[in-house]
Formats: C-alpha cells, structure tokens, sequence
C-alpha cells in the first residue's frame, strides 16, 4: 500500500510532461499571492476525522504540489474522481466509515487503476497480493480483482475496519494502511504515546509523509476550485457507468460489440480482467458499461438470456430498471418497489443479496404498486 504519484510525481513531472503540452504552472511569487493564510483558514474548516495541525509544512507543501507544480495531473486526477468516488463512498456508507475516507484512494494511486509499486502493490487502493488474498479477492489466472473498483473497495474497507477495531484512531489506523501494523505499534512502544503526531516520527520516513498527504488531498478535492483547477477526463468519468452483475462467461469483444463501442473503452472501466474472455464464477462480477451503452448492452443480455426475465403474466408485470445510489442495500430497494429480496435476486441472476453502486437492476412493477403510486 503505497503512494508513488505524490511522492515521485512532483520530482519527474517535468520529463513526464515534455512529451506532451506545456504543463500550466504557477510561479512562486504567483503562489506567495495566493496567501497561505487563506489555506490554513480552509484546513479549519475541512471535515476529516481528526484534528489537523493547519501549520503543517508537509500539509501546505502538499497542496503547493497539487495545485501549483502538478497541475495537470490533479486536474486530471479530479475528472477521475467523477467515476471513483461514488464507489468509494457506497461502501464507506455500508461499512459505517468516515466518508472523508474516499480520499485515501488519491494518496494512494492518484485513482489510476493500473498502477503498481515497486513492492507489488496494485489498483486503486494499492493492495499487496497477500493483503488481497486475505480479504478473499482473487488473484490468479486473468484475474486480478485488485484492479477491480468494486471488489478492491470492498476489501479496502475490511481493512480499515480491522485496523480501526485495533488502534481506534484515525491517524493511525491511516499510519498502519500505509505500513503495517507491525511498524506503527513498534511507533508506539518508542513514542509512549497514542498521539499520532508523537509516534509520527517514528514511523518510516514515507509513512510520516502519508497522513500529511492525505489531508492535503481531501483539501484538494474539495477546494481545487479556489485555486483554478478544474477536473478533466475521458467521456466515460465525464458521462459516467452503469454496472451490472454477471455470472456467465463472456468475451471483450463480445460486450464491446453489444455495447456500440471499442473493446479498449471496456477494458479500461473493467481492467481487473485483462484478458479477452472473462470466465464464469460462482459469485460473478461487477461488468462497468458507458452509460451511453446501457440499453444496447441490456438488450443483448435479454437476447443472450443472461438475466432471468420472470415475467408475472398473472400480475400483468411492468418491466423497469433502477439504477443503485451510493449506500443502497437490497433490502432497502425491495421495500421501496414492494417486492422481495429473492425477485430482486431472481430477476437478476444475482448469487449473493449484495449490490454495488451505478448498477442497473431489472425490477418488475405490480398492479398494486402501480395503483399504490396513482
């Protein structure tokens, strides 16, 4: 669990970058302007779990690299949060965590998919493979769920559940995500201490510049507009996903072609499966679409009879999809559309009672629930 794009971003950014535009950069004296005061009078009032020390000179450094060195790689970073950050906070809803956890993910892998560290950490959360086995997410074959957004997520919360039930404090189970229990509770021993900012520094040198880097994210996030940044991205984080479970086998090409799109358009919204054909499983998968491509996608299903279409001929059905929020349960969407879990199951071949946020699920409305709504 690492975070290369903060740490090594900063000292590379200008050879990464001359390949391609000018990177837009502020100059010192332009920084100095923009009144540092004006940033620890913001760091007051941002919502995290803990209290902020808005001196922190790693903390403004941060935020100095985000907003006037980095530019384009923030902004960009920001438009992928359009598509990430609803996953991140459906499952912080169903764990019961903070919701300024969400912005653990851009520490970690500036919400790149595809990145691993030189230890072997991978996907958005930058999960080791051990640490992924773990929390039971697969890693073998032409599978890697640790590039997975959903199944990732999932595991990710776990995580920080457990470490949160050890330490009950935030500062430090953030410490021991980053690296390990082991070294933070060794911090605690030679610190004699549970303040977070006293065990700090004995902590590894880039585990002392996490939490400063976390908060300086959040910060980014819900400020970037005060310093002139905008999010930019693909159409996909711009338009965004829709998402349905599927338990049978299907190929690349073949969702790209029900989809009207490109077969490197649906590898890039599903990348824990990089190779052509995603094989059955017990449990299935979380398949992401364009949203453009969600009725095509969801015609070819029906003609594929990859969903059970139980139709209520007796009831006279009408057939009608919802789409998750962030936070919603089973329970919560069979109680509103009147049905059971089961329909719910049923009607979308679904093994497990467990939804993910942006799918689109097949509901059937009853002449009751219909009359009910007149």
């Amino acid at each position: 669990m690492k975070f290369p794009w903060l740490i090594t971003a900063v000292m590379v950014l200008h050879s990464v970058l001359s390949f391609g535009a000018p990177p837009r950069e502020m100059s010192e004296s332009e920084w100095t302007a923009s009144n540092e005061r004006d940033i620890q009078l913001r760091l007051e009032q941002l919502r995290l779990p803990f209290s902020i020390q808005t001196n922190n000179s790693r903390i403004i450094r941060y935020i100095h690299d985000y907003a006037a060195v980095g530019i384009q790689e923030t902004e960009t970073m920001l438009g992928r949060s359009n598509l990430f950050l609803p996953v991140f906070e459906h499952y912080l809803s169903i764990y019961q965590l903070p919701q300024e956890l969400k912005y653990l993910p851009i520490v970690e892998s500036g919400l790149k998919t595809d990145t691993q560290s030189p230890a072997g950490a991978r996907g958005l959360w930058q999960l080791m493979e051990v640490t992924a086995r773990q929390y039971k997410l697969r890693v073998s074959g032409g599978t890697d769920e640790r590039l997975d957004p959903y199944r990732s997520t999932e595991a990710a919360m776990r995580l920080l559940s457990d470490l949160y039930d050890q330490y009950q404090d935030w500062p430090l189970t953030i410490a021991a995500y980053n690296c390990g229990p082991g070294r933070v509770n060794k911090a605690i021993r030679l610190a004699r201490s549970k303040d977070y900012w006293k065990v700090s520094k004995h902590l590894p040198a880039e585990t002392q510049r996490y939490v400063p880097a976390f908060v300086a994210a959040a910060y980014i996030h819900k400020h970037h507009a005060d310093h002139g940044l905008a999010p930019r991205g693909g159409e996909e984080a711009e338009q965004g996903v829709r998402v349905f479970h599927i338990s049978t086998t299907m190929s690349i090409s073949q969702i790209a072609n029900a989809c009207e799109t490109e077969t490197n358009v649906i590898r890039n919204l599903n990348p824990a499966f990089p190779g052509n054909v995603i094989s059955a499983s017990d449990k299935g998968f979380y398949l992401a679409v364009p949203m453009a491509s969600s009725k095509p996608f969801q015609e070819w299903l029906s003609r594929q009879k990859a969903y059970n279409h139980a139709l209520f001929a007796d009831k006279k059905a009408l057939h009608t999809t919802y789409v998750t929020a962030p936070g919603d349960v089973i329970d919560a969407v069979a109680r509103r559309f009147q049905c059971t879990v089961e329909d719910i199951m049923r009607w979308n071949n679904l093994k497990t009672a467990e939804i993910v946020v942006h799918q689109e699920l097949n509901i059937y409305l009853t002449r009751e629930f219909l009359l009910g709504r007149v």
